[in-house]
Order: C-alpha cells, then sequence, then structure tokens
C-alpha cells in the first residue's frame, strides 16, 4: 500500500496537467497516401486567449519510402470559414544521416510539431484538411498519420 499511494498521486498530477485538445491517428489501405486526398480533422477550441501546438505524427515503412523528410500542406478552416494555409515538414533524419523517432522492425514512427505556439483567431469548430506533399500521386510506404492539438505554455499579453 505505502508503494501505490505515491504512484496514485503522481498519476493523478501527470492527469491533471494534460492539455490535450484533440488527438486522433488515420490508417491507409494499402499503406498509400493519394496526393489529393486530404485527411480530415476536426476539432474545438474554446479558449483563443491560450496558444496550441499542432503535431503530426507519421509511421512509415522504410523499405517503401525513401524520403529524407516527410512534407505537408496543411489547410486550416474555422466555422466562420476563414482559411489559413501552411506547408510543414516532418524530418525522418537528423543531421548526422541517423533515422529519428521510434524504430519497429522496418517502421519508423516519427512526431514534429508542424506550427509552435499557434494561436486560433476564433474559438469553435476547426477544420484541418492535411494532405501529403510530395510529388508522387500515389505515395507508398504511408502506414498512418496522427494529428495532436495541444494547449502550450504561453498565452497572449492583455
Amino acid at each position: 500500500m505505502k508503494r501505490f499511494l505515491p504512484l496514485l498521486l503522481v498519476s493523478l498530477i501527470l492527469a491533471s496537467c494534460n492539455k490535450i485538445v484533440y488527438n486522433d491517428t488515420r490508417s491507409f489501405n494499402n499503406s498509400t497516401w493519394m496526393r489529393f486526398e486530404p485527411e480530415t480533422f476536426e476539432f474545438s477550441v474554446k479558449n483563443i486567449e491560450k496558444c496550441y501546438n499542432i503535431v503530426a505524427t507519421v509511421k512509415i515503412d522504410t523499405t517503401l519510402y525513401k524520403g529524407f523528410d516527410f512534407p505537408l500542406v496543411v489547410d486550416m478552416q474555422n466555422d466562420q470559414g476563414e482559411h489559413r494555409n501552411f506547408y510543414a515538414q516532418i524530418p525522418l533524419f537528423n543531421k548526422q544521416g541517423l533515422r529519428t523517432g521510434e524504430i519497429v522492425d522496418s517502421y519508423q514512427i516519427v512526431s514534429s510539431n508542424i506550427k509552435e505556439y499557434f494561436f486560433f483567431n476564433t474559438s469553435g469548430k476547426q477544420t484541418m484538411a492535411i494532405k501529403q506533399g510530395t510529388h508522387k500521386y500515389d505515395l507508398n510506404g504511408v502506414v498512418n498519420f496522427g494529428l495532436k492539438v495541444e494547449q502550450a505554455n504561453m498565452k497572449l499579453p492583455k
């Protein structure tokens, strides 16, 4: 019982620090992401005085995908119709030429901030349509793609 109480306390503290607004992962048929078929993620933002980190995670089969990074094209839209577009890249190798992230057999799982300290203009429903940004129509080797929106440790000055 003496060991259980500290573990419970630590678990409660960590759970209360959870600032994740949204987290979802999509899998692809035959590990293929079609270029003009975006993955669409919808979530709600309640507090526009806080800023957010937008984190993308990709799981690739390294025997099929040979790229040095993973480019993305992102179209964000709020429920009032305002669009914001940007490009992002998930680095798959570090400066020394070694693979980043977690390696399991022939799979590589990499998470990267695609927007840091991002402010949403309006509260409410947000939609992110994300496309793979390579020149290939059928991008083989992409097992799944995930998006996480989490509250960052910064807020707007008043």
